[in-house]
């Protein structure tokens, strides 16, 4: 069963999102710690063992590596897995995204939100080098500008993902969950008339946040894909901090296996939904 990892490179970074859950609790418990070279033997190992066909660097912002990031791209897909980038894009050069090419980076994952102050040439460049996904971050208030969003980005990049904005709090005022039945439904055709072969997700997503009294049979996230922490800690999910799976550097890869499909079975019913579990594929 081929699986992708999230690895956590740290949770450090040059901005600072409203609805980043590193900043909120439980998940504002710092790890600034950045992944050490003489680890990246240990954690290839691992994710190779753990069947892991594509990792995906994520943070706080992995591009605050510097020249470790290099190596843990090029060691990655010299080991033949594919390596994608999470990014805010605000310290982005053409050195350094040659040198990630050169590395062998495959896909970009780029935050709309920054996207004003990003030189539209560093834009393109990646999109001559990468497969180029932006990723737009949607709340409460804003969602009736999706379509016009939406359509501005589909033009310059390959994909687009949009996810509702994370918040802890359902009371925080954008909290998608907080929408009342007509703005749910209003949503709802909103999402649907820029996503209509969608269906299925869309029906997911509503009964996540749709306040119809039900959660999804089972969640979509937990049993091909997983996180890693750059101490080694494995877990089901980003929203789980409660249920560690085990850790790479001191547990076999038959343990974190056994143990992943476990925790799949153990949340199948998805009472664990936080609003950024979700994200529609564009």
């Amino acid at each position: 069963m081929a699986r992708t990892a999230f690895l956590f490179l740290s949770s450090q970074c040059n901005r600072s999102c409203s609805y980043c859950f590193n900043k909120q609790a439980p998940f504002n418990i710092k790890r600034k710690e950045l992944v050490k070279i003489c680890n990246i033997g240990e954690i290839t190992k691992a994710l190779l063992g753990l069947s892991v066909s594509e990792v995906v660097l994520t943070g706080g912002e992995p591009l605050m590596l510097g020249n470790r990031l290099i190596s843990l791209v090029k060691n990655f897909s010299d080991n033949g897995i594919i390596c994608s980038l999470d990014t805010n894009g605000t310290l982005l050069t053409f050195d350094l995204i040659n040198d990630l090419s050169s590395a062998g980076l495959k896909n970009v994952y780029l935050s709309t939100k920054y996207l004003k102050i990003i030189e539209p040439s560093i834009t393109d460049y990646l999109k001559n080098k990468f497969k180029l996904s932006a990723i737009h971050v949607f709340n409460g208030r804003d969602y009736l500008d999706l379509p016009r969003i939406i359509g501005n980005y589909e033009s310059r990049f390959d994909s687009v993902v949009a996810q509702p904005a994370w918040y802890n709090d359902a009371r925080r005022r954008g909290c998608v969950s907080r929408l009342s039945t007509i703005e749910w439904e209003n949503m709802e055709t909103i999402l649907q008339s820029i996503s209509l072969k969608y269906k299925d997700n869309l029906d997911y997503l509503r009964a996540a946040y749709g306040r119809k009294g039900k959660s999804p049979g089972t969640c979509h996230i937990g049993e091909k894909n997983f996180v890693i922490y750059n101490d080694g800690e494995v877990y089901r999910c980003f929203h789980r901090q409660d249920l560690m799976i085990g850790n790479i550097f001191n547990d076999s890869t038959e343990l974190i296996n056994d143990n992943l499909l476990k925790a799949f079975e153990d949340v199948s019913d998805a009472n664990c939904f936080g609003s950024q579990c979700f994200s529609l594929f564009l």
